[in-house]
């Protein structure tokens, strides 16, 4: 660990608004520094630093900080470059769930499932998948999974997380993360059903 000062807050302050972090709070510590003479380079904080399989993990606290304090195995926060992809369905290959009189009430309404080959990725990715069938009011189910040769998933050593998914007229829009260093298969199964 390595204390923080004022010049450090600063940067700290700077670089998470650019990022459209809240920083209020880091604001009215650095402002009641300030307002102390003879503070201007005491240590105000601990910033404590790790590298880890996904990437470098920086806690900064505007307090003391021990490093068991924190779970610094979780994911790194969304890079400012919010990388995006956008796609259309491939109408041939969206199967319907059922049809006629053998509808569960639970299923009440039309039905689709659908992969999308996403392609080779790794970290933070906001992707749009335009598809007709969806509408705002659509139940959108989803599931991620790393792809296997022939169309298949698999358990592999990367971590697939699914954070959000967003439907709209048209579309849905997911977030993931895949924790790998490098690019690798990314299969999506929607499950939508229509009230």
């Amino acid at each position: 660990m390595q204390p923080v000062n004022q010049q450090d807050l600063e940067q700290i302050i700077k670089e998470a608004r650019q990022a459209g972090k809240d920083v209020s709070e880091l604001e009215a510590t650095l402002e009641t520094i300030k307002s102390r003479a003879g503070l201007p380079s005491q240590p105000v904080g601990q910033r404590i630093e790790r590298t880890t399989d996904v990437g470098k993990v920086i806690i900064e606290s505007t307090g003391p900080a021990r490093e068991e304090d924190f779970d610094i195995s979780v994911s790194p926060g969304k890079p400012s470059s919010g990388l995006q992809a956008s796609d259309t369905v491939d109408e041939s290959r969206v199967t319907q769930l059922l049809s006629g009189d053998e509808v569960p009430r639970e299923l009440i309404g039309r039905g689709f499932s659908y992969r999308h080959d996403w392609g080779d990725r790794n970290g933070w990715w906001d992707l749009r998948l335009n598809w007709g069938a969806v509408n705002r009011n659509s139940r959108v189910f989803v599931a991620i999974g790393e792809g296997a040769a022939g169309g298949g998933k698999f358990l592999g050593s990367a971590n697939y997380t699914l954070h959000n998914v967003a439907p709209r007229d048209n579309g849905v829009d997911i977030r993931v993360y895949i924790g790998h260093s490098s690019p690798i298969r990314l299969y999506v199964d929607y499950l939508v059903v229509n009230p």
